[in-house]
Formats: structure tokens, sequence, C-alpha cells
């Protein structure tokens, strides 16, 4: 199931990898990647990426799949970083897909880590 959303993501990033991810504050797709997927000239280094990231198992997420998974899966994506010592939310991040939904997905940050939150009603 994981490899089949980072082959939607593959497809997704190939057919829009040269436009816009926000309007509002002209980003570019390629943007979105590290610093090592951006040579010199500011050319984005999707292949490099999609080999040595994307399309491999047990790698660390970039941020450009958590900004893209909404658009991908349709829903929004409500992400909690949570620090467990001090019992307390130390900011909270919402990734919209674009659609009028109230549904969401919640995720709890743990380092590099994604663990789902289920809300007491799918209990």
């Amino acid at each position: 199931m994981i490899y089949f959303l980072k082959y939607l993501l593959y497809e997704f990033i190939l057919e829009n990898k040269n436009k816009i991810y926000n309007s509002e504050y002209s980003i570019k797709m390629g943007n979105l990647l590290s610093d090592k997927y951006i040579n010199e000239k500011g050319d984005y280094l999707f292949d490099y990426f999609f080999q040595d990231n994307l399309l491999k198992m047990d790698t660390d997420v970039e941020k450009i799949i958590i900004y893209l998974t909404p658009f991908i899966i349709k829903f929004d994506i409500n992400i909690l970083i949570y620090n467990f010592e001090k019992n307390e939310i130390l900011s909270q991040k919402l990734f919209k897909c674009g659609l009028k939904r109230k549904e969401k997905i919640n995720l709890l940050l743990r380092f590099t880590h994604y663990d789902i939150i289920y809300n007491y009603e799918y209990l």
C-alpha cells in the first residue's frame, strides 16, 4: 500500500514537475525538494529524487511528499508535532487538498516517522 502511494506520487510529480505548487506565493513544485535534489544552477533533480528517495522503501519522508499527498488521496492532512516529555503540542500544520470536505487525516510526527491519529468516532 505504501509503495502504491509512492507510485501515485511519482506519477503526479512527473506530470506536474514544471508547474507552480502555490500561485499565491509563486512556489514551484521543484522548490519543495530538499537542497540535495537541486543543483548549483538551480535545476531540479527529480529523477535523482525518484531513485534516491521516493521509489525506495525505508527512506525518510521528504517535505514534497507531505505537501503533495493531500492532492493524491483527496483529503486534508493535519500534522501534529507533539512533545511527549512535556505533554504538549509543539505545532500543528494543515495541508489542504483543495476540496471542501470536513473529514481529514490526522497524523502525529515523531522524529521522521508519522503515526495516524484515530478519532474516537472511528474506534
